[in-house]
């Protein structure tokens, strides 16, 4: 009903680059387990985004003659925006040859561009979704609490895609379906994180 009122919601894509995730990178006919991911949740998603431009980002990997960085445009140069789902894929793709994967695996920087791109954009965007892909490791757990209770306050969702085997614990934590979420003494004013596993 928002988006036939015309609400204007930006998908944003934060892809998990980090090196406990090389594993789930590897491409077999161009496909792996993020594009997968990126596809089967990103094709419903996208259809909500205004101008099918989705805002993609990589943390965890480093660029030559750079640190490691949590919030890397998949675009590169080009900067962060993709068109639609297949222009992400490709970009990610791009990417993946571009980059070292290393650690740690911090969500808060990624947390924090999209909100800061939104706000830069002012009236252009009114309501952010932010899909969050990873293996499930999460280094910033105090700083990503901090980071989703600020934003509770704001018009933003968070899509927490765990992909592979690994231990989801912190997703589970970051859900927080029993309780609302909680940093120090501050609590979230809603429930704005949805943790599945793909």
């Amino acid at each position: 009903d928002y988006v036939r009122g015309g609400l204007k919601i930006n998908l944003a894509v934060a892809v998990d680059l980090t090196a406990s995730s090389a594993h789930l990178h590897r491409l077999k006919n161009g496909e792996n387990t993020f594009t997968t991911a990126i596809r089967t949740i990103g094709e419903i998603l996208q259809d909500y985004d205004y101008d099918k431009r989705i805002l993609g980002l990589g943390f965890g990997a480093k660029t030559a003659g750079q640190g490691v960085t949590d919030s890397l445009p998949l675009g590169g140069t080009a900067g962060p925006y993709c068109q639609g789902v297949d222009g992400l894929v490709q970009a990610y793709r791009q990417t993946l040859d571009s980059v070292e994967m290393c650690e740690p695996t911090n969500y808060s920087s990624a947390l924090r561009y999209v909100v800061d791109d939104a706000a830069r954009r002012g009236q252009e965007v009114e309501y952010s979704v932010i899909m969050i892909i990873t293996d499930g490791g999460l280094s910033d757990m105090a700083e990503t609490k901090a980071a989703l209770v600020a934003l509770s306050r704001l018009p933003v969702s968070v899509v927490l895609v765990g992909v592979g085997e690994a231990d989801m614990g912190a997703m589970v934590q970051l859900d927080s379906d029993k309780a609302r979420l909680h940093s120090g003494a501050e609590q979230a004013q809603r429930d704005i994180v949805q943790f599945v596993r793909k």
